[in-house]
């Protein structure tokens, strides 16, 4: 046991939103297919503190999220595929991935991935989505104020 990490898990997840919300956008999701909402892009400790966040509609692809949150932290994120990149590309990371997987480092690392979608799914019992909330403005001021719990709830 080489101990923790030291490393932030960035992700995303769907807020879905009402219909009559105008300033909602129609985005994919894997859990819920086509829906109408926003997406909040949350970097966080494997523990679960929050330590940044973008808040985007539905329609916003991840990758233009990661450099933003990254920057706030001080973080320089490696993300070695792109949706540009050829088949080929794609299959020599493959293969490099499979050999770094069955490393330590990487084994340890594989285990953390599971850690943030738990978080999402605390803050979602939480009440972080709110199909009732119109608007963007109040829909952010929303999950910035069940971030603000959750962070403050880490510490006691």
């Amino acid at each position: 046991n080489l101990g923790l990490i030291p490393c932030v898990l960035i992700d995303s997840t769907a807020l879905r939103s009402s219909l009559y919300d105008s300033q909602a956008k129609w985005g994919k999701s894997t859990r819920y297919g086509w829906y109408k909402g926003y997406k909040v892009h949350v970097c966080s400790t494997p523990e679960g503190v929050v330590l940044s966040y973008a808040f985007t509609t539905a329609n916003v692809h991840d990758s233009q999220s990661i450099y933003k949150i990254a920057g706030t932290c001080d973080i320089f994120p490696v993300n070695p595929i792109n949706s540009r990149n050829g088949e080929q590309i794609k299959s020599s990371h493959r293969r490099v991935l499979s050999h770094f997987v069955t490393t330590t480092f990487g084994k340890q690392l594989l285990k953390e991935r599971g850690k943030i979608e738990q978080q999402f799914s605390n803050l979602k019992d939480k009440g972080l989505e709110q199909p009732r909330w119109y608007g963007k403005n109040r829909y952010l001021l929303h999950i910035q104020l069940v971030f603000l719990i959750h962070n403050i709830a880490y510490l006691f």
